[in-house]
């Protein structure tokens, strides 16, 4: 059925049948003009051959048939040899050309002209069924699309489950490993990509919901680590620099009345920002992530010979979460980072 039997339908009719019948009327209108050109030239020049065959009929020896010149009986008797007017054989590259027969001429698949494949065109986009199969082909495009993205969403919303309902208890392992002092590397140290991938949601899946992925203190850390880089609300820079002392260029000489004030706005500004983080539960495990943190730092205080565990190894490791440090700021925050580093390390050692 041709889409334009649609035109005079009523306002129920959806916006894509409107669109397809808008175009196909358009496309009708110039099919249409366009072929009545070709047909009109078509015609012009049937009837210039039709004059010229005349014309040379009329001076022709086709009602004469025995009287052609001897010249041109010689011709016809020509050879497929190649052989000449007097007999003599022609040069080789005469010799490869030959003429072809009527047969093989009625039989070859005659070439498509400008016209043709102009006509073809408008016959293809005047079809109804064309313009259905694009629809068609763009409407599945979108709906796989759609799907896409759902299972993106729904893979992310199994990765924030997994991290809610497995986080307490990683928490638990990794202070299980810090009171046994089985502490290699383990705020330093990055685990296999290959299994914990924090670009991949279903290895993140995997990791936080595994238990025998969680067997060593490396992981362990790096599972809270980002944790805290997915559910903690990022501090500004900004918010630092209203924060630190104006003169920090010797941390050690800074007065002690500055460091107070200092640590207090910093104290606060951490508090407010894990009461915004979300639900309850959310607030429940940043602070079993920092207490994790804590542990690690008490045991630093109290043994300073542990390898690869230092204040600034906990601290400094985890601040690139929760820390919103970009290529701009990041000179400003590379000056102050062992004055963030301390703020941040009393911090923990005092609420946690």
């Amino acid at each position: 059925m041709r889409l334009d039997s649609f035109s005079n339908t009523n306002n129920t009719e959806t916006s894509t049948t409107s669109l397809l019948s808008s175009i196909q009327n358009s496309f009708n209108n110039f099919k249409d003009l366009t072929i009545s050109l070709v047909n009109s030239l078509i015609g012009v020049k049937n009837s210039s051959s039709e004059f010229d065959w005349k014309s040379n009929d009329s001076f022709s020896y086709s009602s004469q048939p025995q009287k052609f010149p001897v010249e041109l009986r010689r011709v016809s008797s020509i050879s497929s040899e190649g052989m000449t007017l007097t007999g003599k054989k022609l040069p080789e590259s005469a010799q490869s050309t030959t003429v072809k027969s009527e047969s093989v001429i009625l039989n070859e698949k005659p070439q498509k002209t400008g016209f043709n494949m102009l006509y073809d065109g408008l016959l293809k986009l005047s079809n109804p069924s064309f313009w259905q199969r694009k629809m068609s082909s763009a409407s599945d495009n979108v709906e796989q699309n759609k799907i896409e993205a759902g299972q993106v969403a729904k893979e992310r919303i199994a990765v924030e489950q997994a991290m809610r309902a497995n986080i307490a208890g990683i928490c638990d392992k990794l202070n299980q490993f810090i009171a046994d002092k089985n502490v290699e590397g383990i705020f330093r140290g990055e685990p296999n990509k290959a299994i914990y991938n924090k670009d991949d949601n279903s290895k993140l899946i995997k990791a936080f919901s595994n238990e025998a992925l969680q067997s060593e203190p490396i992981s362990l850390s790096w599972m809270v680590k980002t944790f805290l880089g997915e559910f903690f609300p990022n501090v500004d820079m900004n918010e630092l620099k209203n924060i630190l002392p104006i003169d920090n260029s010797d941390p050690e000489a800074l007065q002690q009345l500055d460091k107070v004030f200092a640590q207090e706005d910093f104290d606060s500004l951490i508090k407010e920002k894990i009461n915004a983080s979300g639900s309850e539960e959310t607030q429940n495990n940043l602070q079993a992530c920092f207490a994790s943190m804590a542990e690690a730092l008490r045991l630093v205080d109290s043994n300073q010979g542990i390898q690869g565990l230092t204040k600034s190894s906990i601290v400094t490791s985890m601040l690139p979460r929760i820390i919103d440090i970009t290529p701009e700021n990041f000179i400003s925050y590379n000056d102050q980072r062992g004055i963030i580093t301390d703020l941040m390390a009393n911090y923990l050692i005092q609420y946690h």
